[in-house]
C-alpha cells in the first residue's frame, strides 16, 4: 500500500500518514523502497563485478589476452551501458521508474545466467553487451526515486547507503563465488550470481509503487508544487552544461572512475599473480575487506558530508576531493608495501575512500537538476564515466600487461595499476575546484 509519500510499504504495512511535513524522511515505506533498491543495486554490481573475479579462469579456459580480457571487462560492457543509459533515463524523467527498474533487472540476471552457458569469446562479448544494456536500468531511475523519497536534509545519506550497495555485494558475492569458481567452474559460478534476479525483479514490481516527482521540493509544510512537464532533452542538457558544479562534478567522477574501476577490475588478478593465492581465498580476501570497508566508507561518507555542511556548504565538494585524493595514496600502500598485513590495509582503505566519496558526487549531480531531469543528469554523468573511466582503466591495465609482461613478469601488472591510479588525483583537483553549488535554472513552462 502507498504512502502519502507516494513511496512502497512492505506487504501488510499500514500507510504512512503523517504531516506534510514529513515528506521526504525516514518513514516505513520510503526505507522499505530504499531497502529494495539496495538490494537491486547490489545483485546489479555483483552480477557485473564477478567477471573480474574470474577472470583468471576464463583467460585459462577460453585462452584470452591480457587486453581481450580489459576490453571484456571494461569496453564490451561500458559501451552498451553507457549508450542504453542516457535514453533510459530520459524514459525514467516521463514513465514509471519502478516497471523500468523491472524489467532492466530481468534482463541483466538473465544476461549473467547466459554468461555461463557462452562457448567463445564472441559469446562472451554479446552477453557482456546485453548484461550492459539491462544494468543501465537501474542507477539512474534508482537515484531519481531516492531524490523523490528523501529531501535534501536526508538525500547524501540515502544515496551514500544506496552506494554501499557496490561493498555489501561484494561481500556477499566474491567469498560464495570465489569458492563456487574454485570448486564447480566459472561457467557454474555466472549462471548462480543471475538466478536469484530473475524472482527478485517480480517481487520488486509487485511490493513497490512509483513516488510522487516533486514531492520532496517543497520548502517547510507547505504541499509540494506540482511538477511541470519535462522539457525536451536539448533544453534539459542546456540547462544542465551551464551549471558548473554538474560539469565539474561529471569531470571529477569520471576521472577517479579510471582508478577506481581499473584496481576493481585487476585486483583479484593481482592478488594471484603477484602474491600467489587461489581463486577462493581471493574471493574470501576481497570480500571480508572490501565489503565491509566499502560500507562503513559509503554510509561514513555520507554522515561526514552532512555534518560537515551544516557548518560551510562547501563541504559538499571539498569531502569528495579529499576522498578522492587519498584512493590514490591507499593504492600505493596496497601495490608496493608487500607485508600481508600492510597491503590488506591498502586495500580497505581504499574501498573506504572510493566508496566514501560516490555518494556525496551523486548528492551534487542531482542538487544541479531540477525534479525532472534527475535521471537524466544521473544517466549522462554515468554515459561519461562508462565509456571513459570504465573503459579507460581495465582495458589500460591490460595493455599495459602485455606491454610490459615480458619484462617485468608476473610484477608488471603493479606498474600498469600505478600509471592508472594517478587518474583519482586529477579528479581530486577538478572536485576541489567547484568550490560551491550551483542552484539550476528552472525548468520552462510547457
Amino acid at each position: 500500500m502507498a504512502s502519502e509519500t507516494g513511496a512502497a510499504a512492505p506487504p501488510g504495512a499500514s500507510a504512512d500518514r503523517g504531516s506534510q511535513s514529513e515528506v521526504g524522511g525516514w518513514t516505513l515505506s520510503s526505507t522499505y523502497t530504499l531497502g529494495f533498491l539496495i538490494v537491486i543495486y547490489a545483485l546489479n554490481l555483483a552480477d557485473r563485478n564477478i567477471f573480474g573475479l574470474l577472470m583468471p579462469l576464463i583467460k585459462a579456459d577460453m585462452q584470452l589476452s591480457d587486453t581481450m580480457l580489459g576490453l571484456m571487462s571494461g569496453f564490451a560492457f561500458a559501451l552498451f551501458y553507457a549508450l542504453a543509459g542516457v535514453p533510459v533515463a530520459y524514459l525514467a524523467d516521463r514513465w514509471n521508474r519502478r516497471t523500468i527498474i523491472t524489467i532492466g533487472f530481468a534482463i541483466w540476471s538473465m544476461m549473467t545466467v547466459l554468461m555461463g552457458m557462452v562457448q567463445n569469446a564472441v559469446q562472451l562479448a554479446l552477453t557482456r553487451f546485453m548484461l550492459g544494456a539491462g544494468e543501465a536500468a537501474c542507477l539512474a531511475p534508482s537515484n531519481s526515486i531516492i531524490g523523490d523519497l528523501f529531501n535534501k536534509a536526508h538525500r547524501t545519506l540515502a544515496l551514500s547507503i544506496l552506494q554501499g550497495s557496490n561493498s555489501l555485494s561484494i561481500l556477499v558475492a566474491f567469498p560464495i563465488f570465489g569458492w563456487v569458481a574454485q570448486h564447480h567452474g566459472w561457467r557454474i559460478a555466472f549462471i548462480l550470481a543471475g538466478a536469484p534476479g530473475l524472482v527478485l525483479a517480480l517481487l520488486f514490481f509487485l511490493t513497490v509503487k512509483e513516488p510522487k516527482r516533486g514531492q520532496t521540493d517543497a520548502a517547510g509544510p507547505e504541499p509540494a508544487p506540482q511538477v511541470e512537464k519535462a522539457a525536451p532533452f536539448l533544453a534539459t542538457m542546456g540547462r544542465l552544461v551551464r551549471t558548473r558544479s554538474y560539469v565539474l562534478a561529471i569531470l571529477a567522477t569520471t576521472l577517479t572512475g579510471i582508478s577506481v574501476m581499473g584496481v576493481q577490475t585487476w585486483l583479484p588478478t593481482l592478488l594471484m599473480r603477484v602474491h600467489d593465492l587461489p581463486p577462493q581465498e581471493v574471493g574470501a580476501y576481497v570480500g571480508f575487506i572490501r565489503g565491509p570497508a566499502g560500507v562503513a566508507g559509503a554510509i561514513f561518507g555520507g554522515l561526514l558530508t552532512t555534518w560537515l555542511a551544516r557548518r560551510d556548504s562547501r563541504w559538499l565538494v571539498w569531502t569528495p576531493a579529499l576522498f578522492m585524493a587519498c584512493v590514490f595514496v591507499s593504492d600505493m600502500i596496497m601495490l608496493y608495501v608487500d607485508s600481508s598485513v600492510a597491503w590488506k590495509i591498502g586495500m580497505a582503505a581504499d574501498t573506504f575512500f572510493g566508496s566514501g566519496q560516490v555518494g556525496p558526487i551523486f548528492g551534487i549531480l542531482l542538487a544541479s537538476a531540477d525534479a525532472r531531469s534527475r535521471a537524466t543528469a544521473t544517466a549522462v554523468a554515468m554515459l561519461l564515466l562508462h565509456i571513459v573511466g570504465f573503459t579507460i582503466g581495465p582495458l589500460a591495465i591490460g595493455v599495459l600487461n602485455d606491454i610490459l609482461g615480458p619484462t617485468l613478469g608476473p610484477e608488471a601488472i603493479r606498474t600498469s595499476i600505478t600509471i592508472v591510479a594517478f587518474s583519482a588525483i586529477a579528479g581530486a583537483i577538478c572536485c576541489f575546484s567547484i568550490g560551491r553549488l550551483e542552484s539550476p535554472a528552472a525548468p520552462a513552462r510547457t
